[in-house]
């Protein structure tokens, strides 16, 4: 019997990563137990033949809810090898999340998978490195893995609706649905950010805004978003327009 919810995945994977494309179609059936096929995207699957691939994605990524980024172990290198590429479309899978304001969440795959840093990235998703990454076993636990991610994805995108308050281990609401940074990666991009580097200015940015729990908090963003845009950071620029003209109350009802 399916789930009965309206939540809509989009799977992002690199076909050419032997431990993400060798786990997604394992994942994809067992969110086709609990979902209608017409909310899980998998671009083999869903693309007609004949479309306009770019265009397909992110029309695709706008119907979303959350974009589920599987990371094997060759990722972040086929993801640097392309970084020039027009046509690498995971990184126009996740641009597109990002403007959309979708949950964009990191599922590492074996033992040796990593999440990248923010020099490692194009700088249009820069600030996809504080992103804190779900672990998924391909393993024995693998079922239960699954089923534990897509529990968390629906309880934060129900936080997020304001159906349910979602708190953290310190008992403070969070009103955004994104994951947490780790403490480690939360460390070093503020260090980097106070050292006067743009990328990381621009991701502490995201991470003052999204977590935002009094407009100081939200007016700390703008500052770091404006230091990152006056080193000619181009996210920056556009992130810090867009706060300006939607202002506080975007984040409040966000």
């Amino acid at each position: 019997m399916q789930h009965q919810s309206d939540v809509k995945l989009f799977l992002s994977y690199r076909r050419a990563d032997p431990w993400a494309a060798s786990t997604v179609h394992r994942l994809y059936d067992i969110l086709v137990q609990r979902y209608d096929k017409d909310h899980i995207f998998l671009d083999v699957d869903t693309i007609p033949v004949g479309s306009d691939f770019t265009k397909a994605i992110e029309k695709e990524v706008r119907r979303a809810d959350a974009l589920l980024v599987l990371i094997g172990d060759q990722w972040v290198p086929l993801l640097q090898a392309k970084r020039d590429a027009a046509n690498d479309f995971v990184r126009i899978e996740i641009e597109s999340a990002f403007r959309a304001k979708l949950m964009v969440i990191p599922v590492l795959i074996g033992a040796s998978a990593r999440m990248p840093v923010a020099s490692e990235l194009p700088i249009t998703i820069a600030e996809f490195a504080t992103a804190n990454a779900a672990i998924l076993d391909a393993g024995r636990d693998f079922a239960a893995h699954a089923n534990r991610l897509i529990d968390e994805i629906e309880r934060r995108r129900a936080a997020a609706a304001g159906d349910i308050d979602l708190l953290s281990g310190d008992g403070i609401r969070r009103p955004r649905a994104s994951f947490h940074p780790n403490e480690e990666l939360e460390a070093e991009t503020k260090r980097r950010a106070d050292a006067g580097d743009p990328e990381a200015e621009f991701a502490w940015a995201m991470f003052c805004r999204d977590w935002a729990m009094h407009i100081t908090d939200w007016h700390a963003s703008l500052g770091w978003f404006e230091r990152s845009a006056k080193q000619g950071f181009i996210p920056a620029m556009y992130n810090l327009a867009y706060e300006l003209e939607t202002g506080w109350s975007d984040i409040i009802d966000g």
